[in-house]
C-alpha cells in the first residue's frame, strides 16, 4: 500500500503540480488531504484510487506501482487539463473535437487496446 502513496506523490511531481492542483483535481477542497494521503496517514477507497488513475492517465497496476505507466510521451499540465476536459464533456463535444482535430473516432481507450497487444 505504500507504493500507492509513493506514486500518487510522484506522479503530482512528475507533472508540477502542487498539492492543492492535485486536490483540486480530484475533488478535495483543501490541500492537506494530499499530503496525509502522500504520507500514507490517510486510508484512500477504492473509487478515490480510480479517480487518481483518471486524472493521472494511469492504469491501476501503474499507480499501485505494479508495473511502470505506458506513455505515448510527457504531457504538460495543460495538456492533462484538455484531456480531463474531453473526458467529462459531453459525447457531441467529443465528435466536434474529434472533427475539429481530424481524428477518426475510436470507441476503446488506449489503455483497453494496451493490454489487447
Amino acid at each position: 500500500m505504500l507504493k500507492l502513496y509513493e506514486n500518487i506523490k510522484r506522479f503530482r511531481e512528475d507533472r508540477g503540480w502542487s498539492q492543492t492542483d492535485l486536490a483540486k483535481r480530484v475533488g478535495f477542497s483543501e490541500k492537506s488531504s494530499i499530503s496525509r494521503i502522500e504520507s500514507g496517514k490517510l486510508d484512500i477507497p477504492a473509487s478515490l484510487i480510480l479517480k487518481f488513475c483518471d486524472v493521472f492517465g494511469v492504469d491501476l497496476d501503474a499507480l499501485w506501482g505494479d508495473k511502470e505507466p505506458t506513455r505515448l510521451e510527457s504531457l504538460t499540465a495543460s495538456e492533462y487539463d484538455i484531456i480531463t476536459a474531453y473526458r467529462s464533456a459531453p459525447r457531441l463535444t467529443q465528435d466536434a473535437v474529434h472533427g475539429v482535430l481530424g481524428i477518426e473516432k475510436r470507441e476503446q481507450s488506449f489503455y483497453d487496446s494496451r493490454k489487447e497487444a
